[in-house]
This record gives C-alpha cells, sequence and structure tokens, in this order.
C-alpha cells in the first residue's frame, strides 16, 4: 500500500483525529508526536513519529514521508479515510464540532435510541446556534428558520471516534448565510459568515455551563438562565442539550479551522473550546428548559418611551438602544434591535430629548422586555420631560400617556 502524499497541516491534523498528540519539539524545528497511552499497540516500544516545522528545511519532506509511511502501516485503510477527511475539512474551510457521550465500553458501542439522541441533539445544538448569530431569543418558536435550514445543509458529519460515543459535525466557516429569502430587505436581515455560529455556539455552551453556576449558588433558580439569552442560550438550545446530558457524562468541543486571514496576519492559534456536563447539569438543564418553554410567544407592539443607552457596532452590524418605558403600566428597560437608518432616528431623539416609539414584536421577560427587529420607528413630538411632569403625582392627577398598545 503506497503512502498518500500529505501537507505538515493535514498530517498533524489526522494525528489528532487518530489520538495522537505532541510531546515535545527540538529548538523550534521539530515536533515530537507520541500516541495517547491507551492507544498504543505495544505499551513497551516507543511510538513517535517527527513532524518538521520549517516546510523550507531540508529533511522536511523526507520526515514528513517517513512519518506517513509509519502512520499508513499502523492504520492501513482507517489512516487513509482520516486523510481524505481532513483534506475536505482543509478545502472547504471547515470546523469541527465533536459532540461526546460516555459509554460504559471501550469500544464506544451505545444503544441504538441513545445513539440516535446524540445525533439528533447534535443537530439541534447546530441549529440552535446558527440561529442565536442571527438574533438572541429566549425561545424562537418559527423565527431565524431560514439561517438555520441554509447552514444546516452546508454541514458534513465526520468519523466517529475511538471511545465514547463521539457525533462529528463539520461546519462551514467562511460561508455567507442568509437570514431572509428577500434581497430586498439586506438592511434588516444581513447575512452571516458560518464562523459566527460556531463562536455562537460556544458562547452559548460556556454561559449554559455559567447558567448552572449561578443556579446552585442560588438555591435553584433557574431564573439565572434569562441572563444567558444574550450569549445565545434559548429554549432550543436547552432542548437539545437535555437529552444528550441525560444520566451520562458528555461534552462539547469546537476545533476552529485557520483561515487564510489568520494565517496571512500571523494571528495566534484559536485552541479548541471543550464543555463538560455531568449527569448532574442534566437536570438543572431540564429545569431551565421548562421554565424556557413556559415563556409567552412574542406579540407585535408598539412601544414608547425614552431612548436611555446607545449602542453601535458598525463592524459587527448592531445597532442597537434601550429604552425606558411602561408594559402593560408598568415601568420596564426595552431592548431594541435596529437597522443603522433607524439607529440614526434613534440618536435624533436621544439627543433632542424626545420621545421614540418602535413598533415591533416584544419578548417579555423576567427582567426587561425585548424587540428584535423594529418594523418601523418615529421620533415623538413629545419631549421626555413634558412626559415626566405629567406623570408626577403632586403636579396632576392625570395618569401618564399610554406607552404600549
Amino acid at each position: 500500500m503506497s503512502a498518500p502524499e500529505v501537507s505538515r497541516e493535514t498530517l498533524r491534523r489526522a494525528l489528532l483525529r487518530l489520538g495522537w498528540s505532541e510531546v515535545g519539539s527540538f529548538r523550534n524545528t521539530l515536533q515530537y508526536w507520541e500516541p495517547d497511552r491507551a492507544r498504543r499497540t505495544d505499551l513497551a516500544e516507543l511510538e513517535r513519529v517527527i513532524i518538521p516545522l520549517d516546510e523550507n528545511a531540508s529533511d522536511a519532506a523526507d520526515l514528513v514521508e517517513e512519518a506517513t509511511a509509519y502512520l499508513g502501516q499502523r492504520y492501513g485503510q482507517e489512516f487513509e479515510q482520516t486523510i481524505e477527511m481532513v483534506d475536505l475539512m482543509l478545502a472547504r474551510h471547515l470546523d469541527e464540532v465533536e459532540v461526546r457521550r460516555e459509554t460504559k465500553n471501550s469500544a464506544g458501542l451505545i444503544e441504538w435510541q441513545l445513539g440516535n439522541e446524540a445525533v439528533v441533539s447534535t443537530r439541534d445544538i447546530l441549529s440552535a446556534a446558527a440561529k442565536a448569530a442571527a438574533s438572541k431569543r429566549k425561545r424562537y418558536f418559527n423565527s431565524e428558520s431560514i439561517i438555520s435550514d441554509e447552514f444546516l445543509s452546508q454541514c458534513f458529519m465526520g468519523q466517529t471516534k475511538v471511545g465514547s460515543y463521539v457525533v462529528t459535525a463539520l461546519t462551514p466557516a467562511e460561508v455567507s448565510l442568509a437570514t431572509s429569502r428577500s434581497e430586498k430587505d439586506q438592511a434588516r436581515h444581513p447575512r452571516i459568515e458560518g464562523r459566527m455560529v460556531t463562536e455562537t455556539l460556544a458562547e452559548s455552551l460556556v454561559a449554559v455551563k455559567d447558567a448552572i453556576a449561578e443556579v446552585r449558588s442560588s438555591g435553584g433558580q433557574v431564573e439565572a438562565f434569562e441572563l444567558a439569552v444574550a450569549s445565545g442560550v434559548s429554549f432550543e438550545l436547552l432542548s437539545a442539550l437535555e437529552p444528550l446530558t441525560r444520566g451520562t457524562e458528555s461534552g462539547i468541543q469546537i476545533a476552529y479551522f485557520r483561515t487564510d486571514l489568520e494565517d496571512s496576519s500571523h494571528a495566534p492559534v484559536r485552541q479548541p473550546i471543550e464543555v463538560a456536563f455531568t449527569p448532574e447539569d442534566g437536570q438543572v438543564i431540564g429545569q431551565a428548559r421548562q421554565f424556557f418553554e413556559a415563556a409567552p410567544e412574542p406579540s407585535l407592539a408598539r412601544v414608547t418611551g425614552e431612548v436611555t443607552n446607545l449602542k453601535n457596532s458598525t463592524a459587527g452590524s448592531e445597532h442597537q438602544i434601550k429604552m425606558a418605558a411602561r408594559i402593560n403600566g408598568k415601568p420596564k428597560m426595552v431592548t431594541v434591535e435596529l437597522t443603522a437608518d433607524q439607529y440614526d432616528e434613534a440618536v435624533t431623539a436621544h439627543g433632542q430629548k424626545r420621545l421614540f416609539t418602535v413598533v415591533g414584536e416584544l419578548e417579555s421577560r423576567q427582567r426587561g422586555a425585548f424587540v428584535h427587529s423594529a418594523e418601523r420607528v418615529r421620533v415623538e413630538e413629545a419631549m421626555v420631560s413634558d412626559v415626566e411632569i405629567r406623570s408626577r403625582p403632586d403636579r396632576t392627577s392625570a395618569l401618564p400617556p399610554a406607552m404600549f398598545d
């Protein structure tokens, strides 16, 4: 069997997939790799391959060829399939998401139902991350299905690994994902890069772990999860994690593809992110899922109030404001996502100290409320000070003007 011709980067990634790890280096010119102890064929024999760090070194090609020949002989067809998979990842610029569920045997065998749950959970986790990359919501109902469908259609399922039962998803890092079918409304529905989905997934998983810790420290108050919505945690994500974490150890690892831009700018290598869950974590996730499930579906509303905070990021296409308003007669802080043009009007209202009106789907939460995509906005003629004066009981008995319809 002739050894396939591979690059240093392909070889390095293949070694990681085969359970090898870097154990040392020599003067920043060579790397030494060995298999994990559990995967050695002969514990009495030292197994090691050497990978050159300098591709221009005189012996670089020979070292790669020797390592490739040895691994081809050791693993046979498995090595060739691994090389093909890594080449695909590099060619298509794919990030890697591994969803792991512990099993009771070293061969990675798992009951059919549990294995199927892991596959479904992986799909639903990716779907929730895609939706969260477009907008942060407590529950999506039928929203953001377009970006979810488009993202999943460009993902691949990779090889499983020895040991735990592992589902490997290969996700596109550099594709541009649509968030709307309409080409005319790009201002309200900008396209999103695939890498943003994996970054959102990583952020949301860390937020889940933080929320679990907060629940335990607060005596079981699952309302702590509501603060994690801003980091991408949703009913859909919790619903995907619950069966995965039920009754066993589990974890998710995200490894980022290194883009050409990162290589050219000499940016540091992004280390994989891994988040582990215990069965006890799974119980808290189930409670949080029930709490999120009870959230009412957002409804179309008109909100009028004072613009108190402005947040603008042209790089991330983020145009967000906070408004002090009344919801069902109660004072609440409302966070609103705007287009660039709508944001300019909010800036005008804030600068002139005038009331500002937003029409859109309103999502109420324990702390505040959210309008994720304003349909229309308006700077009112009324001054903020006028409302404040009329609402003071010592000045007039008249009720303040309605802030919510």
